[in-house]
């Protein structure tokens, strides 16, 4: 007859296997022994336990597993069974164990117990787990587990639940503190941001980030205009609270779009594509803005998505061109010209640069079409050069997102390269925005460009920020006076003594000046007796393709064989 081993024998087997935590219970189910392995993990003293049972420790979640692998062992001698628990540890801890339970022989008739600590694996797997579906910045829920609770709120509402609402928030302002501050405050915001968020919902909402400063909110319950009108209320004032980063007291608020289901949408990606409709309309309404959907956003949105593809098909197929305006000293002398982009829609006509521009900054085809332009318009002015039209300055606008881009630098130097047109010639024309948004960055860019010869300019001078100390800081060469107060001259009197003052100003800093938006002899007039320098607008000429231009320009310039 085959021995059966002793209970020493068959703990040394199982310890050459791995197993490093060994018990021994009676048939009641009390500790007997327990090694020092077993008492380390679990916290508790050698008394404690051996006056335990193993359903002491275990939590109560896994105490039928643990009952129905004891009841399976039977009264066999040798006869083993598995199962992982969690045991709990110090009272307040868990640690999950894989346990081997092995009916001893007769002399005991109780349970050998060996096992396997777990705890740091299946850490390690719910880490995953967890970082799979939730943002690393912030621990929101990511886009996938975002798209789950959208379908576990589809799915409720189909087994007869209530509606609920899809919000999507975005943050007004933070690209300015994040580009300004840099990125650790940027990130900082963003944790405040989102801490706030949930402090300010409730418990059965859902608040995801899915990337920058976006964020989408499933609302359960959330059924009516009233009732997102009520929550939209309480988070545009929360969030217009400070937010401490540091040594930063920071300022940010939020826009948000809301739809609601059924009423909106019946499904997950349209129901996200209506809350973005209603996203658009409340940011193009201010800051701290929110907006319910509505067809007539959708409409809209439509109508944007496709005037979008549009723009890329364009850009592919070369459909975009150069317009030049004239500049012109007050005698009508044309001394430079201004390139305008345009484009001809095959369907719509002529696109307004104020639609199309605005979309290019948003989806990122600004910077192509800005380098093809400031190319194009420096190879235009060498041809005219060619043509006998010679030493026409050329302005090219340059928009902030182009400015602030890694290449924009090597953009301005490849295009000279390409033309062969002096850098001299070349006039940058930037917004007052561009200079305060990062004015490190600002400064080290036109000190650079400055170095290659290229002129700066500053458009619409008056509208925007009118710091005067900037005018000192950069290395400016003209400034532009805004059309808006040339066009009201001859009725306000401010707008009379603010262009007066800005030519007075530029005199004694050395800048030069160009007047835009003339439009009638009266207002060439005054420019001319207050002795403003250049002047730009439809009583000069309006933009004009490139042969029509230098036609204008040769008619407007002194004959160089005159006088011979």
């Amino acid at each position: 007859m085959e021995r059966v081993p002793t209970s020493a024998e068959r703990l040394a087997l199982l310890a050459e296997h791995g197993l490093d935590l060994f018990a021994r219970l009676s048939p009641e189910g009390l500790f007997v022994e327990a090694s020092q392995g077993l008492v380390s993990l679990l916290g508790y003293s050698f008394e404690y336990l051996t006056a335990a049972r193993l359903r002491d420790v275990v939590d109560n979640e896994d105490l039928q597993p643990l009952e129905q692998a004891l009841a399976r062992l039977g009264d066999a001698p040798g006869a083993r069974e598995s199962v992982t628990v969690r045991m709990i540890k110090s009272v307040t801890q868990t640690a999950w164990v894989e346990l081997r339970l092995i009916r001893d022989g007769p002399a005991s008739g109780g349970v050998l117990v060996a096992g396997r600590d777990l705890t740091e694996p299946r850490r390690r797997e719910e880490e995953l787990e967890r970082a799979a579906a939730h943002d690393a910045l912030t621990g929101l829920p990511n886009r996938a587990l975002l798209s789950a609770r959208i379908e576990q709120a589809l799915a409720q509402k189909r087994r007869g639940g209530r509606g609920f609402a899809l919000a999507v928030a975005d943050l007004d302002g933070f690209k300015r503190i994040n580009d300004s501050l840099g990125h650790a405050v940027g990130d900082a915001l963003l944790r405040l941001v989102a801490d706030r968020l949930k402090a300010d919902l409730r418990g059965v909402d859902t608040v995801a980030r899915v990337g920058g400063d976006e964020f989408v909110l499933v609302l359960p319950e959330i059924e009516t205009p009233d009732q997102a009108d009520g929550l939209a209320r309480r988070l545009t004032e929360s969030m217009q609270l400070p937010f401490l980063v540091g040594d930063h007291t920071l300022f940010v608020t939020i826009s948000l779009g809301f739809a609601l289901h059924p009423e909106h949408a019946l499904d997950a990606d349209s129901l996200m594509h209506c809350a973005d409709a209603a996203l658009y309309r409340a940011k193009d309404l201010g800051r701290n803005r929110w907006q319910l959907f509505n067809q007539d956003l959708a409409a809209k949105r439509s109508e944007y998505l496709k005037l979008e593809h549009d723009m890329f098909e364009a850009v592919r197929n070369g459909e975009f061109l150069l317009h030049y305006q004239p500049i012109a000293k007050t005698d009508g002398t044309v001394v430079g010209a201004e390139a305008l982009m345009r484009w001809p829609h095959p369907e719509r006509g002529m696109v307004p640069p104020a639609e199309f521009i605005p979309i290019s900054e948003t989806n990122g085809l600004i910077n192509l079409l800005g380098a093809w332009a400031l190319r194009t318009a420096c190879m235009q002015a060498v041809r005219w050069d060619d043509d006998g039209l010679q030493g026409l300055s050329m302005s090219v606008n340059v928009s902030p997102r182009q400015f602030r881009h890694d290449d924009f630098f090597d953009q301005v130097r490849q295009a000279i390269a390409e033309s062969g047109i002096e850098s001299s010639r070349l006039v940058l024309e930037i917004t007052e925005g561009v200079l305060l948004h990062n004015p490190e960055h600002a400064r080290v860019m036109l000190d650079s460009l400055k170095q290659l010869g290229v002129r700066i300019a500053v458009d619409d001078f008056g509208t925007g920020y009118s710091s005067l100390s900037y005018l000192k800081r950069f290395p400016l060469s003209s400034l532009k006076i805004d059309r808006t107060f040339v066009r009201d001259m001859g009725q306000s009197v401010n707008d009379r003594v603010i262009v007066s003052a800005v030519l007075s100003l530029a005199r004694e800093l050395g800048l030069q000046v160009v007047a835009e938006g003339v439009e009638d002899i009266e207002q060439l007039k005054f420019l001319e007796g207050k002795g403003c320098p250049l002047v730009q607008g439809y009583y000069i000429g309006r933009p004009m393709p490139p042969a029509e231009f230098a036609n204008a320009a040769r008619a407007h310039r002194p004959d160089p064989d005159k006088g011979k």
